[in-house]
């Protein structure tokens, strides 16, 4: 069973309610939307916290990281 995410409406613009939802989306939906596979969210590296860490098919190492 896929997840249902809340968004809401900003003018014409659609936003996730939460960035948890966003980053949830993104975890699920990695490889539709940039063919990466995951490997872990939330990563601790030299005092600060990496979104996602993903590999591209060619084993080149990816790091997601969301701004607002």
């Amino acid at each position: 069973m896929e997840k249902s995410y809340a968004l809401k409406q900003l003018g014409e613009v659609l936003n996730f309610e939460k960035e948890a939802d966003f980053e949830d989306f993104i975890w699920e939906h990695l490889f539709q939307l940039l063919e990466l596979n995951t490997i872990k969210r939330q990563h601790h590296l030299k005092g600060q916290f990496c979104d996602i860490i993903a590999v591209g098919q060619n084993g080149q190492p990816a790091i997601i990281e969301y701004l607002s």
